[in-house]
This record gives C-alpha cells, sequence and structure tokens, in this order.
C-alpha cells in the first residue's frame, strides 16, 4: 500500500498514532504509519473503511522486495535485538504518551471516588513535565501536539488537586506558545488545521476550563477562535461526509476523550465499538473517558492489565503493543539517534519482514471481505 507522509490515509486510519509520528519525516515514519493502518482493520470502521483501499505496493516495500531478502533468522534477530537494547526498550516505555498517561491518572478508585485508580500514573504526571513547562517528547522543540498534551496534563493534575507549580509552570507555557504554534501550524498546513486536532484541542481547552483551570485569562485568541470554528464545522459535517463518500474518515468515537459530553451516548459507544479486551480503539484516553463516564467493569480491566505493564505509570498512545510495532520503533529510534547506517543489514531485513508480514495480512482481510 503506497503511504507518503502526506498520504491521507494518516488522516483516515490512524489519527491517535499519527500524533505519535507526525513529527517524523523518515522513512520508518510511514513504515510504522502503514503498518497501523492493518493493525486497525480489526475494528469495525477499519473494516468498512477498507473497501475503500487498493492494495498498492510502495516502492520503498518494492525495493526491499525485489532484492528477495530472506526472513530475519531468530539468530539475526537476537543479534540486532543485543545491539539495539541500549538505546531503545521494547517495554511500554518506548512509546509514552502524555495525554493518556493523563487521561489514565483522571481515573477514580471504584472505591474511594476521591482517590486515583491509578497513583503511578498520577506520579508520572507530575514528574515529567519539561523545563519549559510543557508535557511531551524530551529533546524536541514544543509543537502543536505539546499543547493537547500540556492541557491533558494539567486537567489531571487539577482533578486530583495536587502539583499547583506543575500547573503553573503549565499554564505559563500555554499563554507563551499557543498563539505561536498556531500560526506557524495553520501557514504550514495553508491554512486548514489537521482535523484531529481541530477536534482535540477546543475539547481539551473546554475540559481544562470546566476544571477550574484559566487557559486564555483575556479571552480566546483570534487563532484560537478559528479552531473552535473548524471542529464545529467538522461535527456538522461529519455524518454527512461519510454518507456523500467523500473519503473515510474514522468515526467521531475515535476522539472520546475530547468530545463534548453530549455529542455522544457511552452506551451506544461501548456497544458498537468496544473490542474484546475491553478498550476502545486500543485507545487508553478514548477506554479511560468513558470508564469515567459509565463504570463499565470491562473497561476498568482493560485499564488494570494495561497500567500493571507500564513501567513507572508510562501509558502508551496505543494498548497492547504489537511485535512488529516494536520493531519498527526500534529501527525509528536508531535512525533518529544518527546511528542507522551501523545498522543498514538489520534495519533493511527488519522493514522487509515487516513488509511482508503486513501485506499478508492486509491480503488475508481482502480475501475476506471480497471473496
Amino acid at each position: 500500500m503506497e503511504v507518503s507522509f502526506d498520504s491521507p490515509l494518516r488522516s483516515r486510519f490512524v489519527p491517535r498514532f499519527d500524533r505519535f509520528c507526525s513529527s517524523k519525516s523518515n522513512i520508518t515514519s510511514s513504515w510504522i504509519q502503514t503498518y497501523f493502518s492493518h493493525l486497525r482493520l480489526h475494528d469495525k470502521p477499519f473494516f468498512l473503511a477498507f473497501e475503500k483501499l487498493r492494495i498498492q505496493q510502495s516502492p520503498t516495500a518494492a525495493h526491499f522486495s525485489q532484492r528477495g531478502r530472506p526472513h530475519l533468522s531468530p539468530k539475526r534477530t537476537l543479534n540486532m535485538i543485543r545491539k539495539c537494547e541500549m538505546l531503545s526498550s521494547s517495554s511500554l516505555e518506548s512509546f509514552v504518551s502524555p495525554s493518556d498517561t493523563a487521561w489514565t491518572a483522571m481515573v477514580p478508585h471504584p472505591e474511594r471516588s476521591d482517590l486515583p485508580m491509578f497513583p503511578t500514573c498520577l506520579e508520572w504526571v507530575l514528574h515529567n513535565q519539561r523545563q519549559g513547562g510543557s508535557w511531551g517528547e524530551p529533546g524536541r522543540r514544543p509543537t502543536i501536539h505539546s499543547l493537547t498534551e500540556t492541557l491533558a496534563c494539567m486537567v489531571a493534575l487539577k482533578v486530583w488537586k495536587v502539583g499547583a507549580t506543575n500547573v503553573h509552570k503549565g499554564l505559563d507555557f500555554i499563554h507563551a506558545n499557543t498563539e505561536k504554534l498556531l500560526v506557524i501550524k495553520r501557514h504550514d498546513d495553508g491554512g486548514h488545521p489537521l482535523r484531529w486536532f481541530a477536534i482535540v484541542f477546543p475539547g481539551m481547552i473546554e475540559l481544562a476550563v470546566a476544571n477550574g483551570l484559566d487557559v486564555f485569562p483575556g479571552g480566546f485568541p483570534e487563532v484560537v477562535r478559528d479552531i473552535f470554528v473548524e471542529r464545529q464545522k467538522i461535527l456538522e459535517t461529519w455524518e454527512e461526509e461519510q454518507l456523500s463518500q467523500k473519503g473515510y474518515h474514522p468515526p467521531l468515537e475515535t476522539y472520546l476523550e475530547a468530545l463534548p459530553i453530549t455529542s455522544f451516548e457511552v452506551e451506544r459507544v461501548l456497544k458498537e465499538y468496544q473490542s474484546q479486551d475491553g478498550s476502545l480503539f486500543q485507545s487508553p484516553s478514548a477506554t479511560a473517558r468513558a470508564y469515567i463516564i459509565s463504570g463499565d467493569d470491562r473497561c476498568m480491566h482493560y485499564l488494570q492489565s494495561m497500567v500493571r505493564r507500564c513501567a513507572h505509570g508510562a501509558v502508551p498512545h496505543v494498548y497492547p503493543v504489537d511485535e512488529e510495532l516494536v520493531k519498527l520503533c526500534v529501527v525509528d529510534h536508531l535512525e533518529r539517534l544518527g546511528l542507522a547506517d551501523h545498522f543498514a543489514d538489520d534495519i533493511e531485513h527488519a522493514l522487509h519482514e515487516v513488509y511482508r508480514f503486513t501485506h499478508t495480512r492486509a491480503a488475508i482481510f481482502y480475501l475476506f471481505i471480497y471473496c
């Protein structure tokens, strides 16, 4: 399947994971996006979307395929893991999401509603604020992702009445950087905000205000008001776009954590989209929001199972994390560190292996639907 960095596939199928890798413009990001599009196919909305796809082989994938590289042998896989283990981890710490960690931290204890169910997640939020006041990936310049992640983390601290200093620093970051980051992003995107951001950012502002945070004491800047207007357009035209087949978009419930409470019925959402593992879209944040509203036992069990595997309360963007995704993120980590040249053969083998795996899976889904 051809997936370029600017492909609409990322906004159609991987809005949540896109936040994890949209700031990366290298080959691995496209591979991760390709793979995640297939991971999502087992959910009902992605089965429907699959009918709109045509399986095409990307130039990069063809390059690896035409060379006829063999699969990674157990020995070579082990060697690669040993080489990379000092640089990256296959634990969930490699996939930490401040927003999803914050939402998990907001979940109250079922028997003591004045206490968090997952105090380790709250501790992670408290102790992982960046020096500039934001939350996000260390060592990178703030982006629009930093805005939504910082808002979510501040709300989590405000809910449990802790971290007043952290909240103050977070508000300083929001006040100093929101307009600048939004203007830069609007220029880069030709005046149109990313769909996921136009939904999530206003929702997180509303949640922050509802919890007593004075996000914009002087009123909303014009560029922020424009985002709210864009969200309203999306909410009003979403169903119409689906019916007119102008392009597939995942259901609005994909962004459940940011939707106004009046825009959905949680019982219907659970009935239609809850997976066997109890999650909604394998999203910790969406599942946490659903549990906070409904108290659904299956949501709770999913969250408990996930947090047990999360070192130090650091929650990933998506759970469970797949073995193939771990391989890709090890490769991605090597490339971001500038060490890819030292592992060229291993990286090429790994990409070929994942390409073959994902296209085999795509073919199976194609046969299942059409034959």
